[in-house]
């Protein structure tokens, strides 16, 4: 796949584009400056550039937008790798790689031996940076598990907290009830004290009423008697009064008058001749 690159010698480094990359990337807390800002470098990786048929393995960092526009950025170590640049001084300003020009250098020949020598330090490299990797994930991995482990235990005794915390509610709850209970009942004794204590006041005052009742009753009853006893001796006495005012009595005779004749009654041996008997209206 073509990619277009710059070429720049004042860059340690090559810089991909993250876009132009496929394979395990390591991460990396890198960061590198460019046009004047940093640029925050999402890992590191291995990259096999070809030009011309001719490959070479470098180390490349990877960043998120495209430098400078570009695919990639040409470090110093892609252009050691490739035998340095030329700049041809046509329009074009064309550069080619001198490993890819062996007519213009021919100290730029690379031998077979020296290639896989090249190769071998690449693959021991991709290897460690393989194993260093696995060992980062089984860290990470035994963080996540013990992480795991802290997060249950904490469940756990926010559990247990939780649960102690509804037994005491429960706990609260049930002597706040036998408290309730404790006063409802006395509420109801006192209720009943109360409502006992008022029954015998209005028995007592019933009592009191129905004695003062009877007394009154009594005490009528004697001033009627009295009253009767009293009507009965002034009727004897107006009776008396009357029969002293209508009796006539002499060591001979006696006269009664009974409001409307006159009757007499005598001692004599002979009855008097009385010439007449006269009724009073």
């Amino acid at each position: 796949m073509f990619r277009t690159a710059l070429i720049d010698s004042g860059c340690s480094i090559t810089v991909v584009h993250a876009e132009s990359t496929r394979g395990l990337v390591s991460k990396s807390e890198k960061c590198i400056t460019t046009l004047g800002g940093t640029v925050q470098v999402l890992g590191e990786m291995v990259i096999k550039l070809e030009i011309d048929g001719i490959y070479r393995m470098v180390n490349s960092l990877i960043v998120k937008d495209k430098p400078f526009g570009f695919d990639l950025i040409f470090g110093m170590d892609a252009i050691e790798k490739f035998g340095g640049a030329v700049i041809y001084g046509d329009k074009n300003r064309t550069v080619r790689m001198l490993a890819c020009d062996t007519e213009k250098c021919g100290a730029n020949y690379i031998s077979k031996e020296n290639e896989i020598n090249e190769k071998n330090k690449i693959n021991e490299e991709n290897e460690i940076n393989e194993v260093n990797e696995e060992n980062e994930v089984n860290e990470e991995n035994e963080v996540n598990e013990e992480n795991e482990v802290n997060e249950e235990n904490e469940v756990n005794e926010e559990n247990e907290v939780n649960e102690e915390n509804e037994v005491n509610e429960v706990n609260e709850e049930n002597e706040v009830n036998e408290e309730n209970e404790v006063n409802e009942e006395n509420e109801v004794n006192e209720e009943n004290e109360v409502n006992e204590e008022n029954e015998v006041n209005e028995e007592n005052e019933v009592n009191e009423e129905n004695e003062i009742n009877e007394e009154n009753e009594v005490n009528e009853k004697n001033e009627v008697n009295e009253e009767n006893k009293i009507n009965e001796d002034n009727e004897i006495n107006e009776e008396k009064e009357i029969n002293k005012n209508n009796e006539i009595k002499h060591q001979d005779f006696t006269a009664n008058f009974d409001g409307k004749k006159w009757t007499a009654s005598w001692n004599w041996n002979k009855e008097p001749a009385i010439n007449t008997i006269r009724e009073y209206n």
